[in-house]
């Protein structure tokens, strides 16, 4: 839908005036100043001012950083520390894999190329400061491996100084697991090709979230392959020849302010663009802010400046505000008497973390037998943080969290373990075992607490048995970062004592069960869900996200399997923008075909790709939607691609 300039306006007004919808969150979000970042004393935690870099502004600190980067070939997570300075590079600082480079803050921690720095000189051949990741042993030295698993990098300022014309900032690759948060990316003067690069090798499933990019020609550089990437509040401003400019990648934006002359978005044919929120300004008048081609959904877009806010498949449309637009040649499936638009669920931003000085944190270890009591006096300590160095906990029972916890953090390789008789609900080695644990939660939100519960990297399992992850049984609100939640194959649930509570979920990986008034807000979001095996029905029953009377948001979506994707029910809603469905065996290979989703008496919509390993081969029934004991499919062709809109309301 194209707004007339009155209309425009209004709509204007509205995303200003409504917090967490869309644009006064840009405004906010991307433009203010990072968190200050404490470290506890770990053996994997290297903190560079205690291990030869000085951040003086003055001092080349290349190869103490190099060096740093470079310590733990065990291929387990480490990660370096930048205090508040200026630490000057005069090279690219490179890894492989499972690095977290994280400053104390933003606009405190600086790493800055020298000005007309050796190398960075070749705008054709040019170099990043930053580059996550490397050709590695670890990384299969393949440049086209999928296996660049948990970069992190946080809560700093890349600056490429003056003088750099071939200076990328960051050339960023992860996998799975990793996240660009809280990041500035600049040109000292300007000039530079990229920004933000992800085009080296197959980028995703990742995330980037809180990121201001200033100058170069191109502020965000996104490739065309099979995976699929989550940004949300980005600033991009100065670019010389595009904003963003996405090759064909799935990729789904939140949140987005573009202050440029040229387009903010140059979308290419071959992914996927969901846009939710953006505000483009400062445009020429003889361009559109998005220039867009293929498969892509728009919704509460204002552009100021341009000519006119879209330019799709060539054709440019009129009007400098969007309330939705779903292109009429792309491909949508909507149940008759359904509205062709997405649900449009509310959507709320995550609760802020709980920070406080790591003196005052509850600090614990394995000890290498039963660890249930030891982590149930932390919880009933009265602490408020509570952090878990790494290692494996063996836990006998469910461990439950009061209220007077505000926040759980895992040490990188933190984790609970314990019998699959107690914890586990299904064996993945075998299917057909009559003999599943019980599903015990090893943990248990409890209690009337309003402040938010923030669990960071802590993840559970009990191989080869499914692990139930999280129980929550209090309305308190809940934020899981980084969480593994089981993977693949773990769970978590609520209880009728979580009536009116949120769960917002960033980067994790655990089957949904929500029962009732519920809300679910989740970015990120990959069950992914192997091992599976074609053909033997092993995955036939599993089904991501069971939602029963709740409401369900998901933006970016990663699946890799023959699966049920969401049933949603009695009077539920579940809305999905931005899924990449990557089924390795489509159809009947798997045993027999199953829809994406199930819609009975409730309200599902979704836009997606499917992707398939072999031409035809891809999903034909996408949903199965029942009303008053009448059962609808929805089917599309099994040489489907992009799907802009599938939506079905048969509520009651």
């Amino acid at each position: 839908m194209n707004l007339s300039a009155s209309e425009t306006r209004r709509l204007f007004s509205l995303l200003l005036a409504v917090a967490g919808v869309a644009l006064g969150v840009v405004h906010a979000a991307a433009a203010e100043p990072a968190v200050q970042v404490r470290m506890p004393k770990e053996p994997h935690i290297y903190n560079a001012r205690e291990n030869g870099a000085k951040g003086d502004g003055k001092t080349d600190d290349t190869e103490a950083l190099k060096q740093l980067l470079a310590l733990g070939k065990d291929d387990k997570q480490r990660i370096l520390y930048l205090p508040n300075g200026t630490y000057l590079v005069s090279g690219t600082l490179g890894w492989s894999r499972r690095r977290t480079v994280i400053g104390e803050t933003r606009d405190g921690v600086v790493i800055k190329l020298k000005d007309a720095c050796d190398g960075f000189g070749n705008a054709a051949a040019p170099k990043p400061v930053l580059h996550a990741c490397v050709k590695g042993p670890y990384y299969g030295n393949d440049s086209q491996a999928n296996a660049a698993f948990d970069n992190y990098i946080q809560n700093l300022t890349v600056d490429t100084g003056k003088g750099n014309p071939g200076a990328i900032a960051a050339r960023y690759t992860t996998h799975n697991s990793g996240l660009m948060e809280r990041v500035v990316l600049r040109s000292g003067d300007g000039a530079g090709p990229i920004g933000l690069d992800l085009t080296q090798t197959e980028f995703g499933p990742g995330m980037i979230m809180n990121l201001v990019v200033e100058g170069f020609d191109v502020g965000i550089k996104a490739p065309g392959n099979v995976s699929n990437a989550v940004f949300d509040d980005i600033l991009l401003r100065g670019q010389r020849k595009y904003g963003l400019q996405n090759d064909g990648l799935p990729i789904s934006i939140r949140n987005l302010r573009s202050d440029n002359k040229v387009p903010a978005i140059k979308h290419g044919p071959g992914g996927q663009l969901v846009l939710i929120g953006a505000e483009l300004i400062g445009g020429a008048a003889d361009a559109a802010a998005i220039e867009a081609a293929g498969t892509f959904y728009l919704r509460n877009v204002i552009a100021k400046g341009y000519k006119a806010a879209l330019q799709a498949d060539g054709q440019l449309q009129a009007g400098l505000g969007i309330k939705e637009f779903i292109p009429q040649t792309g491909l949508s499936k909507v149940l008759d008497g359904s509205p062709r638009a997405s649900l449009g669920l509310p959507m709320q931003d995550p609760p802020p973390i709980f920070h406080e000085d790591p003196a005052r944190w509850k600090m614990l270890k394995p000890t290498g037998g039963s660890d249930t009591a030891m982590l149930q006096q932390a919880m009933d300590s009265g602490a408020a943080t509570i952090y878990l160095s790494s290692g494996n906990y063996r836990l006998d029972t469910t461990v439950t969290i009061p209220p007077t916890v505000r926040r759980i953090i895992g040490g990188f390789g933190a984790g609970l373990g314990g019998p699959r008789e107690t914890f586990g609900f299904g064996d993945l080695e075998k299917p057909d075992n009559p003999q599943v644990g019980k599903g015990l939660p090893f943990l248990r939100v409890v209690g009337q607490g309003k402040e938010a519960l923030v669990l960071e990297q802590v993840g559970a399992g009990c191989w080869p048995y499914r692990a139930h992850y999280l129980e929550i049984a209090s309305p308190r609100p809940i934020s899981v970062r980084y969480g593994l939640g089981g993977h693949p194959g773990g769970k978590v649930t609520t209880t009728a004592a979580a009536k009116g509570g949120a769960l917002f979920l960033l980067e994790t990986s655990a089957d949904l069960h929500i029962n009732g008034d519920y809300r679910v807000f989740a970015w990120q979001y990959n069950p992914e869900n192997n091992p599976f095996r074609p053909k033997s029905g092993t995955m036939q029953n599993r089904t991501y996200i069971r939602n029963d009377g709740g409401q369900v948001w998901i933006f970016g979506f990663k699946t890799e399997s023959p699966a049920i994707h969401a049933i949603t029910k009695n009077g539920g809603r579940t809305e999905v923008l931005g899924g990449f469905f990557r089924d390795h065996f489509g159809g009947p290979d798997y045993g027999g075909e199953v829809p994406y989703f199930i819609v009975e008496d409730a309200s599902t919509s979704a836009t997606y790709l499917q992707y398939a390993w072999q031409r035809g081969k891809a999903r034909a029934l996408q949903m199965v939607a029942k009303k008053g004991g009448k059962e609808t499919p929805m089917a599309l062709s099994p040489d489907t691609f992009g799907v802009q809109l599938l939506r079905a309301d048969t509520g009651r």
